[in-house]
C-alpha cells in the first residue's frame, strides 16, 4: 500500500492543524496526466478531485507518485445513478450496496482522502413524503458513520448553492439531514456556482453554513464567457479565513476538452496564487507561524 503525503508531511491533503483551507481541482481519469504534466502544478493543488471509481484501481499508484499528491476529495464515491435510489432501494439490496460502499470508504485510507460526497437524491423527496424521505436517508448515513469515524474521512451530503429552483422545498434537506446527525464524520459538500450568487451574499452564505462544511465547489463554465471573478473570490478567500476553515475548497472548471481543460488549469493557478495563496501567507503573518 503507497500512503500519500501532503506538502506539510502530514497524510494526504490534511492541513488541518493549519487552519487554512486545502485547495484542490477537479479532474476526470484522462486528464491527471495533463495535469501533472504542467510546471506549475505543484505550486498551488494540495490533490485532486477524482470519481469514487478510481479507488483500488492500482493504476493510479504511479500516477498519484510522481507529484506526491493524494485525492482530497472523493465524487460520487458512489455511482449516481445507483446512489441517488439508494434509500428506496429494496432491503436486500440496499444491504448488498451499503457494503460495497463500506469497502470503498476502507480504500480511501491509500490515498489520503479527507472527504467522500455521496448524492442520494435529496431534490427527488416530494413534500407528501418529506419526514420518511428524509429519515430513510438519516437511517442510512447511521450506518456509514462508524466506519468512516473510524478512517478519519468525512461522509458530505451536497447542496446546491443557490438552489434551483429558487425556494424549492428541498433546499435545506441536506443542512437538515447533517444538523440531525451532528457527527464529526457527516458533513456539507457546498456546489457553489458563483456566477448565480445575485441575492445570497458570500458573506451571508459563509456565515450560514461554514461549520457544517466539509468541501466547497466552485463550478464556473469558462466556455460561454463564464469565470471566476476574482473580487469575488477575494471575498471568499477572507471570509474563510476569518472563520479558520481548515476544510476543502475544489475547483471545478467545467471543460470537457483536454487541451482546453489544461489551458484553463494554468489560467486558475494565477487567480489561486494571487488570492488564495496569498491569504494563506497572511494569515500565517497575522497569526505569528
Amino acid at each position: 500500500m503507497t500512503e500519500w503525503l501532503s506538502e506539510d508531511g502530514g497524510n494526504g491533503a490534511r492541513v488541518g492543524a493549519d487552519m487554512k483551507p486545502v485547495l484542490g481541482i477537479t479532474v476526470e481519469p484522462d486528464q491527471v496526466h495533463d495535469l501533472i504534466g504542467q510546471e506549475s502544478f505543484g505550486q498551488a493543488w494540495h490533490g485532486f478531485e477524482l470519481p469514487g471509481f478510481v479507488l483500488g484501481d492500482r493504476t493510479w499508484d504511479e500516477t498519484l507518485s510522481q507529484v506526491q499528491r493524494g485525492i482530497s476529495h472523493v465524487r460520487d464515491i458512489l455511482p449516481d445513478d445507483v446512489a441517488r435510489y439508494l434509500p428506496e432501494t429494496d432491503t436486500t439490496a440496499r444491504r448488498a450496496i451499503l457494503d460495497s460502499l463500506v469497502e470503498q470508504l476502507k480504500l480511501t485510507v491509500d490515498y489520503g482522502v479527507k472527504c467522500c460526497t455521496l448524492e442520494l437524491g435529496i431534490e427527488r423527496i416530494a413534500v407528501e413524503h418529506r419526514e420518511a424521505a428524509l429519515l430513510a436517508r438519516e437511517d442510512l448515513i447511521k450506518r456509514l458513520l462508524p466506519v468512516a469515524d473510524s478512517l478519519d474521512v468525512s461522509i458530505c451530503l451536497p447542496q446546491r448553492e443557490p438552489c434551483t429552483p429558487p425556494g424549492a422545498h428541498f433546499a435545506e434537506y441536506a443542512t437538515q439531514l447533517v444538523t440531525t446527525l451532528d457527527h464529526d464524520a457527516c458533513k456539507l459538500t457546498l456546489n457553489v456556482f458563483p456566477n448565480e450568487l445575485h441575492t445570497l451574499t458570500v458573506t451571508e452564505l459563509v456565515q450560514r453554513s461554514y461549520s457544517h462544511v466539509g468541501v466547497i465547489r466552485f463550478f464556473y463554465e469558462p466556455g460561454i464567457g463564464l469565470r471566476l471573478d476574482r473580487e469575488q473570490q477575494l471575498i471568499w478567500a477572507r471570509a474563510l479565513h476569518l472563520r479558520r476553515y481548515d476544510g476543502l475548497v475544489v475547483f471545478c472548471p467545467l471543460v470537457k476538452d483536454r487541451d482546453k481543460f489544461c489551458f484553463e488549469a494554468d489560467q486558475l493557478l494565477g487567480l489561486v496564487q494571487e488570492i488564495w495563496l496569498e491569504q494563506n501567507r497572511e494569515f500565517d503573518t497575522v497569526d505569528g507561524t
